[in-house]
């Protein structure tokens, strides 16, 4: 036990922790929530409940002291779990790290270093690509100074496919990376190390017949991307975050195309689809929606628009309004809780509404708590009008649709518990959120445009308002935009920072089931501001009947006082 202690404090424990180490703690508790990490008085619920049973139910870290998650790890007793700490302590050195030489350092104005920091002042860049790498199975790109920069630094563009297996989770299939000269560096399949629950070969081209005689697995393909990423290495994509990702890599030197262009009639944080930006970056079409995806393809087209950029400069679009009807049919049902049925949904609807429920073929992580669905309606026109009998104040998402939090209860769920949320969205866009980007022709490969907003904006407030509204509204089922990867890999997956508390959540499946009279009299949906004011209202009038029986209790003492006198 001794040796354990030592080994707990040369790791940064509790002993070695101050209140300046709360970022610290707050990740590795999530972390070992993500795992369900156990110490001597169990998980974080339980030892939460040990230590503070007036709010036990409050089980988000960051909202604890420093010193309640410093005592937690106290507990821990595993070596395994104890070199979670040290792994956070190297992941929270590497970024801060990553962050200094990105303020400090002084960046030369080559082309491919300005579309570079291009996508990384862009609003989403440190929400897609804040990689969990202090994870067991993660590896890291080595950082580079300005100094130590090449004039034409080596690009390399990535694009994978990948499969969806049983546990919810992606893994590639098949990677291609090729050099600046659209030259083939890699071009491989990969055999999944997990049970796969679908393949997706109508998009991926890849079949489980394809992949029987494969040898090259998720460790290989990694250590090989990995090893071609020389210091200094930028690498391009179309929502390359989902590669990576994938690949488990953490490479900070990248160029998203979908990042680039400002967008005349798109909202500000619009990405646009690739096939849109070859369209009208590259003058042609580069792929038929009845065929599966050409990866190799799909690598080489971000190459060739960013090596346009490099030559004619960036322009703003105008991406094509070509909205499906079917599309406008539907309303988006997400930030679902899992232990939540379809068929307690459909009472999210009026009476008579008719509409079914269709996958989010995007879903692929199961570590989430939550899941999104379609309810499909007849006509745009219903789809409508169903949205806007929702009880609840429309707001924009950051994408510009309207949504609505609405809260439901399980007509099996008791009447005291709390009931819980979920957001229903439009699928088209609001006129009131485009905004137009000031023109910047003639631009030449030595001056870009330089913009927080991906060109649109360039002042800090309207910076600070987008990344708040961003932080406010993060959905964490969809893609926030139409990409290359429609489908497979297009959502981001979810870590534990992005979990939010939702305590009811946990006892939705093991609350005791009680049956009504109606079932309309089982649903409720309030507004956030009616179930305030609800239970202000009911803390009220609870205060005022204790002060009404307390003095009915003083005078009946006072005359019962009195008679005996």
């Amino acid at each position: 036990m001794r040796n354990m202690t030592s080994r707990l404090k040369s790791l940064g424990t509790s002993s070695g922790f101050t209140e300046a180490d709360k970022e610290i703690l707050v990740k590795i508790v999530k972390h070992a929530q993500w795992l369900g990490i156990s110490g001597a008085k169990g998980p974080w619920a339980k030892f939460l409940a040990t230590i503070d049973r007036c709010l036990p139910e409050c089980h988000d870290p960051s909202k604890r002291p420093w010193n309640v998650l410093a005592s937690f790890l106290e507990t821990w007793r595993e070596e395994k779990d104890l070199e979670i700490i040290k792994r956070v302590r190297e992941y929270l050195n590497f970024r801060k790290t990553a962050d200094m030489l990105e303020a400090t350092e002084e960046w030369p104005d080559y082309p491919e270093e300005k579309l570079a920091r291009r996508t990384r002042q862009h609003p989403l860049f440190s929400r897609d690509y804040n990689f969990p790498s202090y994870h067991e199975d993660w590896v890291r790109s080595e950082l580079v100074r300005a100094k130590d920069l090449s004039p034409t630094p080596n690009l390399l563009a990535l694009d994978c496919e990948m499969a969806l297996c049983e546990d919810g989770t992606m893994q590639v299939v098949r990677v291609c990376l090729v050099d600046r000269n659209l030259q083939t560096v890699i071009d491989t399949l990969v055999r999944p190390s997990k049970t796969v629950k679908e393949y997706k070969s109508h998009i991926t081209g890849v079949t489980a017949e394809d992949l029987e005689s494969v040898t090259v697995t998720q460790t290989d393909i990694q250590t090989k991307v990995k090893g071609t990423l020389s210091p200094g290495t930028i690498v391009i994509g179309h929502s390359l975050f989902n590669d990576l990702r994938a690949l488990h890599i953490d490479h900070r030197r990248v160029i998203d195309t979908a990042y680039l262009f400002p967008i005349r009639n798109r909202p500000q944080v619009w990405s646009p689809a690739l096939r849109d930006l070859c369209k009208l970056v590259l003058g042609y079409d580069f792929r038929d929606d009845a065929k599966p995806h050409d990866c190799l393809e799909d690598a080489k087209i971000p190459m060739k628009i960013a090596l346009h950029c490099i030559k004619e400069g960036l322009k703003p679009l105008t991406i094509p309004d070509e909205i499906d009807e079917a599309v406008l049919s539907k309303l988006l049902i997400h930030k679902v809780p899992k232990g939540i049925r379809l068929e307690e949904l459909k009472y999210l609807f009026p009476r008579g509404t008719s509409f079914e429920f269709q996958e989010v073929d995007k879903e692929t992580n199961s570590d989430s708590k939550y899941f999104s669905t379609y309810a499909v309606f007849s006509s745009k026109e219903v789809a409508n009008n169903a949205f806007n009998q929702l009880r609840s104040p429309a707001t924009e998402d950051i994408t510009g649709r309207l949504q609505k939090i609405v809260f439901v209860r399980s007509r099996f769920q008791h009447k005291n518990a709390s009931r819980i949320s979920v957001v229903v969205r439009k699928m088209n866009i609001s006129s009131r959120c485009l905004e137009v980007p000031r023109d910047t022709p003639g631009e030449n490969p030595h001056s870009i445009v330089e913009s927080k907003c991906s060109g649109v904006e360039t002042a800090e407030g309207s910076l600070l308002a987008m990344e708040t509204k961003i932080s406010g509204l993060e959905t964490g089922t969809e893609s926030i935009s139409v990409t290359s990867k429609e489908v497979v890999g297009s959502k981001r997956s979810r870590t534990e920072d992005e979990v939010e508390e939702q305590p009811d959540i946990l006892h939705v499946q093991g609350l005791k089931k009680k049956k009504k009279k109606s079932v309309a009299s089982s649903v409720e949906f309030r507004s956030v501001e009616g179930e305030k004011s609800r239970v202000k209202l009911a803390r009220e009038s609870k205060t005022v009947s204790q002060k009404s029986s307390k003095k009915k209790n003083t005078k009946k003492r006072k005359r019962s006082n009195a008679k005996k006198k």
